[in-house]
């Protein structure tokens, strides 16, 4: 006999050897059945070994009894241990009916209050979810195994079933028959796109799976990015619509990669991009790329995008120059010319035809130095910055030598009273004449000073009281105005203008030539009339400017004219600067070396 009339169902085994409940419930009736040998089973029994197991499907006429069965069997009371055991039979037991009424094990269908789980299968309603009869018995159901959050955190394997739907309705051709789609995907992907601890249960393994998922739509919408962007930006995203959590680039980086890669319109969390290699960072095969469309865009920017473009490409450049290491490995674009050599990075300073046409390969760079030179362009403060980058990748640098200043000699001291004399133009003995100039002086003065007019001046030979300097006659020993009034003057003591020969900061390159000719054309002057004093001063003034004077384009011409005026130890520092640069310099000058 039963105890619950909701037990006995028409399917169960033996029904016939059943007593009706009703019957039994009279007292008479009930002790002379029991008088009669029948026995009374209990509701584990009754329903182990004759309600259990469950037709897979329940016809019409069965499913009118099915409601009351399950509220019968979730309102038993037992024992503990009992109701243990019970539990753990109806886990096994095709008890839960979806909303096809087919009947399933409890596990394999999903908690129909759970908004992840609704969201993913809104399609898919009548195979996931409890049938609407039986879920206001949720409690039992949970108890038995329906799959839930427990302790709310989500299960692994539950929650990648969840993606696997969106990624085949994502990935849908009609998925624009699906009004749903875009709010079910927000809410599938808001434990991986908003903080909170439902997900710490997850394991590597877990991760690896999520992290393969194509479940993230790409942003189509660019109204908010650098306008410069927006075009490339949007042709990217329409080839890459769906991005796995792997391929998520973080839009903290999107300066340094947007032309690469789309960006996912609900970005993971940065908890979340840690748990899959790269972190949310661009890999470095992927900037070189974006550096090299850089090069591309700034043929067609407009001058107030001049700022945005600038600021891209930078954090480009910083990037690399940040991870210098991986650059250099996967650096493949030696040939290409990517890299911007402005004057400045003041966006405001630039200029929109040095945006387009100031683009170098590496090879045609060096730095160290403040000349370009033929094909050879000087590296300029607004690349400067990433130097360290510059070096790394193999960008040449101009060595200047180290070269030992000659001894200062020095010259003899000539009176006050004998410049006085010139001044006054009193007892005056000898004249020079050049490019149309007289200059005076006194014989002894010059012979004290010089061997070579002491020499002149001695008696042995006949001079001239006017010696004249002409340039078409003598050009080999002609000396300039300018070079005979310094070497007279210094005869007398008398004070050398040298600011007109030493470079100054705004000197250009011209200004510097001329400066380095005069310096060359004294040294001349003084060793050809043998004033050792003066040479040695006027190469120290040369060897001070050092690199102000001599570069890649001059370093040859400036050694030959070194060796016409014996400037020895310019002529040394032009020759080991051409050494220690052989390379650079053979660029420029080919076929010269």
């Amino acid at each position: 006999m039963a105890v619950n009339n909701s037990l006995l169902i028409p399917w169960m085994k033996d029904r016939h050897r059943f007593v009706d409940p009703q019957f039994s419930r009279d007292s008479r009736n009930y002790g002379c059945l029991l008088a009669l040998g029948v026995k009374k089973l209990s509701t584990e029994v009754l329903l182990n070994d004759y309600v259990l197991p469950l037709p897979s499907t329940l016809s019409d006429t069965y499913w009118q009894h099915f409601k009351p069965l399950i509220a019968a069997i979730s309102g038993t009371t037992l024992s503990a241990g009992s109701l243990y055991a019970l539990w753990s039979t109806l886990k096994q037991s095709k008890l839960a009916a979806d909303e096809n009424r087919n009947l399933r094990k409890p596990c394999e269908l999903y908690d129909h209050q759970d908004q992840i789980f609704v969201s993913a299968f809104r399609h898919q309603r009548e195979a996931r979810f409890l049938h609407d009869s039986v879920k206001e018995y949720r409690l039992f159901w949970l108890r038995v195994g329906l799959r839930h959050r427990v302790d709310s955190f989500i299960n692994p394997e539950d929650y990648i079933q969840c993606l696997q739907v969106m990624k085949l309705r994502l990935s849908a051709e009609d998925r624009r028959m699906d009004p749903h789609l875009e709010q079910d995907s927000r809410t599938v992907l808001s434990p991986l796109t908003a903080p909170n601890s439902n997900i710490q249960r997850f394991g590597a393994y877990d991760w690896l799976a999520i992290s393969q998922k194509s479940v993230f739509l790409s942003i189509t919408a660019f109204n908010a990015e650098s306008e410069y962007r927006q075009n490339i930006m949007a042709s990217v995203a329409t080839k890459q619509r769906l991005l796995c959590l792997s391929e998520i680039i973080s839009h903290d980086y999107v300066g340094i990669c947007w032309s690469q890669t789309s960006f996912p319109i609900h970005q993971p969390t940065r908890e979340v991009l840690g748990k899959v290699p790269g972190n949310g960072q661009p890999k470095i095969d992927i900037v070189w790329r974006h550096l090299e469309q850089m090069k591309d865009v700034a043929q067609h920017l407009k001058r107030y995008q001049i700022r945005d473009f600038l600021a891209d490409l930078y954090l480009t450049y910083e990037y690399l120059q940040d991870r210098l290491q991986e650059s250099m490995a996967g650096f493949n674009l030696k040939n290409s010319a990517i890299w911007l050599n402005l004057n400045t990075s003041d966006h405001n300073a630039v200029l929109l035809d040095d945006i387009k046409s100031s683009w170098h390969m590496i090879e045609e760079l060096v730095l160290s130095s403040s000349f370009d030179a033929g094909p050879i362009k000087a590296v300029r403060p607004g690349l400067m910055r990433y130097e360290k980058l510059l070096r790394a990748l193999g960008c040449s640098s101009i060595i200047y030598p180290t070269v030992t200043r000659p001894e200062l000699h020095s010259g003899r001291t000539v009176s006050n009273s004998l410049r006085q004399l010139r001044r006054e133009g009193k007892l005056i003995d000898i004249k020079y004449s050049t490019e149309g100039k007289i200059i005076y002086a006194h014989r002894v003065v010059l012979a004290a000073i010089s061997e070579k007019c002491a020499l002149q001046f001695s008696g042995r030979w006949k001079v001239d009281d006017v010696i004249e300097y002409d340039k078409d006659v003598d050009p080999e020993d002609f000396l300039s105005y300018h070079t005979l009034s310094t070497i007279i003057n210094y005869a007398y003591e008398d004070e050398i203008n040298w600011e007109e020969m030493e470079v100054s900061e705004s000197d250009d390159a011209d200004a510097k030539a001329v400066k380095l000719d005069l310096l060359l054309d004294v040294h001349k002057g003084a060793d050809y009339w043998l004033i050792p004093a003066l040479a040695s001063q006027v190469e120290d003034k040369i060897l001070i400017a050092g690199r102000a004077f001599i570069n890649l384009e001059n370093v040859i011409r400036i050694r030959e004219r070194a060796e016409q005026v014996r400037a020895k130890a310019v002529e040394r520092m032009c020759a080991e600067f051409i050494e220690q640069n052989r390379d650079t310099v053979e660029k420029v000058h080919s076929g010269i070396l």
